[in-house]
C-alpha cells in the first residue's frame, strides 16, 4: 500500500497525528469508518508500535513481538521487571497501577489456559492504558465524550521501555 503524504505526521506523535485526523473527520465517520480511514493512510509504526483500530475513544497497536516468559511468571502474574516498569510509569505520568487477570474469574472454567494478568494505568475516572505482551491500548478520548484526555508527548516513548527486550 503507498503511504499517502501527510506533512504533520513529521511534527507530531503518533497519537497526535491520530487526534488530528478525529478532530478533521468529527462525526462524519463512525469509528469502525474511522479505523479503515487511519488504515488507508498507512501511518508510520513510533517506537515499534503499530496502529491496529480506533473504538470507543481508544486507540490499540501492536506491539513489538514479545517472548510471554519476560511478562509472565510460571504462577502467571507478571514478571518483577514488567512490575517495575509499570510502576516507572505510572509514577511518571500520574496513574494508578493495578494487574488484573486477563479473564474475569466468573468465566475461567478448569479447562481453560492459565490465568495471566497485564497493567493497567488509570486514574480515578477510568482507565488510561492496557498493556498486554500481544497489544497495546490508549484511551485518547473521555468515555462517552469526544473531549481530550491529556497525554505526554513521549508517552509512547515511555511505554516502548515495557515492550524492551522482549
Amino acid at each position: 500500500m503507498k503511504t499517502l503524504p501527510l506533512p504533520s505526521q513529521q511534527k507530531h506523535s503518533l497519537l497526535e497525528t491520530i487526534r488530528r485526523f478525529r478532530a478533521r473527520a468529527g462525526s462524519a465517520l463512525s469509528d469502525n469508518e474511522f479505523t479503515f480511514f487511519l488504515l488507508r493512510w498507512n501511518l508510520p509504526a513510533e517506537k515499534g508500535f503499530t496502529f491496529v483500530c480506533f473504538q470507543d475513544g481508544c486507540v490499540t497497536f501492536a506491539v513489538p513481538e514479545q517472548d510471554k516468559t519476560s511478562w509472565h511468571a510460571r504462577s502467571g502474574w507478571l514478571t518483577p521487571e514488567k512490575e517495575k516498569s509499570g510502576t516507572e510509569l505510572a509514577r511518571k505520568h500520574g496513574l494508578l497501577l493495578s494487574e488484573p487477570p486477563d479473564v474475569p474469574p466468573a468465566f475461567v472454567s478448569p479447562e481453560a489456559w492459565e490465568t495471566h494478568h497485564h497493567l493497567r494505568l488509570s486514574t480515578p475516572k477510568g482507565t488510561i492504558i492496557i498493556a498486554y505482551p500481544e497489544f497495546l491500548k490508549i484511551r485518547l478520548y473521555a468515555a462517552g465524550t469526544n473531549l481530550d484526555i491529556p497525554l505526554a508527548p513521549e508517552l509512547l516513548e515511555d511505554l516502548s521501555a515495557l515492550y524492551k527486550g522482549g
